[in-house]
């Protein structure tokens, strides 16, 4: 009797013959053995098939997990530990100089987002997302804008072509 977890095959053979006890899974729960009776007092220790047939019944402790989070540049955040299918709460959005957080992902390629609510059934890492702010950055000649750049935080503005003239000088450069 798995009790909740996924089905396990019945062992069958012959009399006297070694056995491996099964390991099933149940989602946010620990394995803790096969019992031989139903209120979990007797745990069954596997060695050889015995003469009789026998159910076994497993037995689950309530699983506590780890939400551990890579920032990705910003600032740090603590762990969540917790116990499976507990509330939880969204930590504090880290931060980043020059960057904007969008969210925290499941995986580093940011395809799956993830929604603070129960405590996971697993240990799991959490991604941040950045996207680095846009800057305007003005090129001035005269008191007036010559051209005006959108520039992402910590890239170079790509060369201007419209240079100021001024009778007499010889533009140097910005």
């Amino acid at each position: 009797e798995e009790n909740g977890g996924n089905p396990v095959a019945d062992i069958t053979q012959d009399y006297g013959t070694r056995i491996n006890a099964p390991t099933p899974e149940r989602e946010g729960y620990v394995f803790d053995g096969w019992y031989e009776d139903v209120d979990l007092t007797t745990k069954y220790t596997f060695k050889t098939i015995p003469a009789e047939d026998k159910t076994l019944y497993a037995k689950w402790i309530l699983g506590r997990f780890i939400i551990s989070f890579e920032e990705n540049g910003g600032s740090a955040v603590s762990d969540i530990e917790e116990n499976y299918n507990l509330d939880i709460e969204k930590p504090t959005d880290p931060t980043r100089r020059g960057h904007t957080f969008d969210g925290w992902y499941t995986d580093p390629e940011f395809k799956d987002a993830f929604s603070f609510n129960k405590m996971p059934g697993k240990n799991i890492t959490l991604y941040a997302k950045w996207t680095p702010e846009v800057y305007d950055v003005h090129f001035r000649s005269q008191d007036k804008d010559v051209f005006v750049a959108k520039v992402e935080f910590e890239k170079t503005v790509a060369e201007i072509e419209d240079v100021p003239e001024k009778e007499g000088y010889t533009f140097a450069g910005w």
